[in-house]
């Protein structure tokens, strides 16, 4: 429907959002109103017409508790159930807004209580059986060590990485943009450095073919352009299936390295800072694994444990 377009545009021109995030609002919307369609028109069939934005005006909470109803029978977890209503919340405001559709009835609609899931992370040990692993003899090899060095060595997310221009990197910073567009300067050390500096001596020159290079993009792929969170995430996930790592990503690393910093007593202002954390508390998870952590090394040190 045109309005879900007019939301696209705002979050992308006015919010700034990353083309991650603002598709992952888009399937969010059309999954609602795709199911909205058919309840309306009682009908199975998927292709059916899209609610007009009186449809949209009049749905009660029963019906979204419907769709959250829907949602549980999709086996959807928790999380993202919580992430589809913000969406949708994030929706009608703008239409609130912009069109005059006023629709209240989200507020007796609560978001699921989330699981308790902390995050997953990777041992040292681990990540050194992993760069060695790497071939620098070749130019995707040199390309794929050096994205992990940066992984590992920034904690920065995959959209991050793969947005990264040669000249991001300036002496020993590297300039991040982060969500929101918002910019940081993340610290690199001796070893992501001398990885980069390698990979772009030897390695990226052999990648550009035919001239058809993104100049300004740092990671290209074996076409000559810029490197796709996708192909970052199929790389990541094929080297740690080799090396018996299941379930390995691009955030694994994300997480490891703030879970490593806090083992080591860094503070977490610090980690925050780090990472691109707007909000404290999302950096606060990983103080749960430095007390798993703790509780691993009481229990096998202290006598009466």
């Amino acid at each position: 429907m045109q309005a879900l377009d007019s939301f696209i545009l705002y979050l992308l021109a006015e919010r700034n959002l990353s083309e991650h995030t603002i598709k992952a609002y888009r399937a969010d919307i059309n999954q609602f109103l795709t199911f909205i369609g058919r309840l309306l028109n009682k009908d199975d069939d998927l292709s059916d017409g899209a609610p007009s934005l009186d449809d949209l005006s009049k749905i009660d909470h029963v019906i979204f508790r419907r769709y959250l109803a829907y949602l549980q029978t999709k086996n959807v977890s928790r999380r993202s159930v919580s992430r589809k209503l913000a969406s949708l919340r994030a929706f009608y405001r703008f239409l609130g807004r912009r069109k005059g559709v006023r629709n209240d009835s989200f507020t007796l609609v609560s978001s699921p209580k989330q699981e308790k899931v902390l995050p997953k992370v990777i041992n040292y040990k681990q990540i050194e059986s992993l760069l060695s692993s790497f071939d620098k003899n070749s130019s995707l090899g040199l390309r794929d060590f050096a994205i992990i060095e940066v992984l590992y060595g920034s904690g920065m997310r995959v959209g991050e990485l793969v947005s990264l221009d040669i000249d991001n990197v300036i002496g020993e910073d590297i300039r991040v943009l982060g969500k929101g567009r918002k910019e940081r300067f993340v610290p690199s050390n001796p070893r992501m450095l001398s990885a980069l500096k390698e990979y772009q001596r030897s390695g990226r020159d052999e990648l550009i073919k035919n001239g058809r290079s993104d100049e300004l993009a740092l990671f290209i792929n074996n076409q000559g352009t810029r490197l796709s969170s996708g192909g970052v995430r199929r790389m990541v996930h094929r080297r740690g299936q080799a090396l018996g790592i299941y379930d390995l990503t691009p955030h694994v690393f994300r997480h490891s390295f703030a879970t490593h910093l806090l083992e080591r007593e860094a503070g977490l202002r610090a980690v925050q800072e780090l990472l691109g954390h707007v909000d404290l508390s999302s950096t606060q998870i990983y103080t749960h694994l430095s007390k798993a952590k703790l509780r691993e090394v009481y229990s096998k040190a202290h006598p009466r444990a």
